[in-house]
């Protein structure tokens, strides 16, 4: 009886532990973290000591503003991602006095900390509506080839460069244009990179919509090579990094990391019968966690000692 007991308490825990990780992704707070821990890299490479009102601010706009664009509806996040739109719809209203709740946390502590992170927050907000509905006379950028993927990447790329540099922790102003180039390109390549890749998982859906994504256009085998040669920038990228702004073995371990990381998920996940949804929000989604925490581990124990 104890060994049948003991089989129920874990297929009990394994239940309750998929009900959670089901909730944790399909509201988008798995998303947030991500961007939470993608804004601390970018403190860490900048070489700024991380504030944490920033890293908030970062969690509660990236959760509002993914709720608010699951919450519309589109005709093609019903067949892309069916799971979470009935969980959110499930929810109902509640859930988007939540979302706005959510985005108003998010510009009140960004007012703490300057008129510019406000700004820098409402450029989110506006591509989000652009995005997702466009204006009069002009289509939403989802709709646009190519466009979507640039729009996106260039978009958090630059919250997450610009915020760390509005920090009460940041007292020189005098940011080198070079290191804020630099930090920019690599943070957008690799999020440009996530968009494509969430493209051939939504092929699907995006086909059923009419939609014309660079994996529909290019094929699977034709995004892969791009990706590939995407990532394969960053080498080079490193090296002028390496030249102009000197940084860190430790620097150059986090980013040789984040490098590989791309190289490994592209192989996997750029397929024609790619994985389980699931696995795109915990490796692709969340691959900002792993490349933080190494980041937090190097330069909390072995940058104290160096």
């Amino acid at each position: 009886m104890s060994i049948i007991g003991r089989d129920l308490r874990n297929l009990r825990f394994l239940i309750y532990f998929e009900r959670f990780l089901s909730f944790f992704v399909s509201t988008s707070a798995f998303l947030a973290l991500n961007s939470a821990f993608l804004l601390f890299f970018s403190f860490i490479i900048q070489g700024i000591l991380v504030d944490s009102v920033l890293l908030l601010t970062a969690f509660t706009l990236t959760f509002a503003l993914y709720n608010f664009d699951r919450l519309v509806g589109q005709e093609e996040d019903l067949v892309n991602d069916p799971e979470k739109r009935f969980f959110l719809t499930k929810l109902g209203k509640p859930w988007v006095v939540v979302a706005v709740c959510s985005l108003l946390f998010s510009f009140a502590t960004g007012l703490t900390r300057g008129f510019d992170v406000v700004l820098t927050l409402f450029v989110s907000l506006l591509t989000l509506v652009l995005y997702s509905f466009g204006f009069p006379f002009l289509t939403r950028f989802k709709n646009i080839l190519g466009v979507k993927n640039v729009v996106v990447a260039a978009t958090w790329a630059f919250v997450a460069t610009s915020l760390p540099n509005f920090s009460v922790f940041f007292v020189s102003r005098k940011t080198s244009l070079t290191l804020l180039t630099l930090v920019f390109y690599f943070i957008f390549i690799k999020l440009f990179i996530n968009t494509v890749i969430f493209d051939v998982r939504d092929v699907e859906g995006d086909s059923a919509a009419g939609l014309r994504t660079l994996p529909l256009v290019l094929g699977i085998n034709g995004a892969r090579k791009l990706l590939y040669l995407v990532n394969m920038s960053l080498f080079p990228w490193l090296l002028v990094s390496w030249f102009y702004l000197s940084f860190s073995w430790m620097h150059l371990l986090v980013l040789i990391f984040s490098i590989f990381y791309g190289f490994l998920y592209i192989h996997f996940f750029v397929k024609e019968v790619p994985p389980q949804r699931i696995f795109f929000d915990l490796f692709i989604d969340g691959e900002w966690l792993p490349t933080g925490l190494l980041a937090f581990l190097l330069f909390s124990f072995l940058g104290c000692q160096s």
